[in-house]
């Protein structure tokens, strides 16, 4: 009897804890993923038909998907999770980019895969959200500040559209930052030489692996290495 009950224990707790980690799998539309349905029918067929023309020409996948919540998962783990398992990009080069908010959150990311970091870094992912996304979505315009943002990504990727660069308005703004840039790096050096061992360079991003949490993909294999930028659309 007592048995039976720890079995029974066991496998309820497996149900539950399969059900926690489990991440919905691609639409038959791939591209476009509005499981939040806060998107409008013509939006979605706008991302749908530019965003498989770009495949087709640059190589290059971005997809965008909504979600009602994360199950209690931080944007960061769930959008790498869910960008892997769903193979976003191609397998060569690893060239794709998942647009992804959580509705009950509040929380927005853009993933970008290994290939594209150098087109799209972290801070201009975070340039995108800020400027032409969280307007919008501040003012509960979900479908437009995903269009706008869909829309700077691929710019991005094709080098139509870069942030602005930094002005300094003075030389010494620029002196002290070009200071404590060499003290970072000087402090970086020194820890290198103390550290025992070798390998293992500071910076570099991991898999983030961990938990699997399922989905499938018609993707082409991509992979991210948790590159990109995250927001909140609450004030």
């Amino acid at each position: 009897m007592i048995l039976v009950s720890k079995s029974l224990f066991l496998f309820i707790f497996f149900v539950i804890s399969s059900a926690a980690f489990t991440q919905p799998r691609p639409t038959e539309y791939f591209y476009v993923n509005d499981f939040a349905y806060l998107m409008s029918a013509r939006d979605r067929s706008y991302i749908l038909e530019r965003a498989s023309a770009f495949y087709k020409e640059q190589g290059s996948q971005v997809v965008v998907v909504t979600v009602p919540d994360m199950g209690g998962y931080e944007i960061e783990e769930y959008a790498n999770n869910l960008f892997n398992s769903w193979g976003i990009g191609s397998s060569a080069n690893d060239s794709g980019v998942l647009l992804i908010y959580a509705h009950e959150e509040g929380r927005l990311r853009i993933e970008v895969g290994y290939g594209l970091e150098g087109a799209l870094t972290d801070g201009t992912a975070g340039y995108i959200l800020d400027t032409f996304v969280l307007p919008h979505f501040f003012e509960e315009e979900y479908s437009q500040g995903i269009v706008e943002g869909f829309n700077k990504i691929l710019e991005t990727i094709t080098g139509e559209f870069a942030p602005p660069k930094p002005q300094y308005k003075t030389w010494t703004s620029l002196i002290v930052i070009s200071l404590w840039g060499l003290m970072i790096f000087a402090v970086q050096r020194f820890n290198a030489k103390r550290s025992p061992g070798g390998g293992g360079g500071i910076g570099g991003r991991s898999s983030m692996g961990g938990r699997s949490l399922g989905g499938g993909s018609r993707g082409g294999g991509g992979r991210s290495g948790g590159g990109g930028a995250s927001r909140s659309s609450r004030r």
